[in-house]
């Protein structure tokens, strides 16, 4: 059976960056692909530059939305191909071939399949330049998967981000595939240029009250005992 992968776009107000994202995906060589694109409502010229694209987007919602996993979550629903694959509005794949890459393999029996991400205009010295994705047992203590290098088996998994939280539902649902044995494999590549100036990099109280929350609520007693000092430490490390 043929890979039928869909990215999905979620996007804001991201005009200087939208196009170069969108034709990213256009250009792969890999031709069992879809593009979906969930706009929250934008006011600038996002949707006029999406437009020039409209025959090309499998699926184009342009609403009011709670934030970047409702839209994502809307996005999986309209999905129709049996792998998933989430693209940041000023983010891009990394090559033409990157799907192709990927998807010339058998991976039927995975959960997820994911690769390394470049970190750009990275404004902390503990962002890495380059993001190699792990899922092992560090997943405990960090997100060890960066969501723009990871593919999720629709036919295989729920994929369902938590919108209780803003910044780290990519986390909550990681963390919970690590723990529920999920079956992953590595691929030693390049999958996307991200910018590392979002949300998730800006280190504030809300993203540590987030991990908090969730390794509260997802880890035994021992673990999350053991995580609330290192979350403390992390806090104070990234605000030097």
């Amino acid at each position: 059976m043929l890979n039928q992968v869909s990215i999905i776009i979620p996007v804001l107000n991201a005009q200087n960056t939208i196009e170069k994202a969108v034709i990213s995906v256009l250009n792969q060589s890999y031709p069992y692909k879809e593009l979906i694109v969930i706009d929250g409502g934008s006011t600038d010229n996002t949707l006029a530059l999406l437009d020039a694209y409209k025959t090309q987007i499998a699926c184009l919602i342009s609403e009011k939305d709670k934030g970047i996993y409702e839209a994502i979550n809307k996005g999986i629903k309209h999905a129709s191909g049996n792998w998933i694959y989430i693209l940041g509005a000023d983010d891009q794949l990394h090559n033409e071939n990157v799907l192709q890459t990927i998807f010339c393999h058998e991976l039927k029996n995975l959960d997820i399949v994911f690769g390394n991400v470049n970190n750009l205009g990275a404004k902390h010295a503990l962002i890495r330049k380059t993001h190699v994705c792990k899922f092992n047992f560090q997943i405990i203590w960090r997100n060890t998967l960066h969501q723009q290098g990871v593919f999720y088996n629709k036919k295989r998994l729920n994929i369902n981000f938590n919108t209780r939280y803003k910044i780290l539902a990519d986390y909550d649902f990681h963390l919970k595939l690590y723990l529920q044995q999920a079956n992953a494999q590595y691929y030693n590549l390049t999958i996307s240029d991200c910018m590392a100036d979002g949300i998730s990099k800006k280190f504030n109280k809300q993203l540590y009250l987030e991990e908090y929350k969730i390794k509260k609520e997802n880890l035994n007693v021992l673990l999350y005992l053991l995580n609330v000092p290192w979350i403390i430490l992390k806090y104070l490390m990234k605000k030097i």
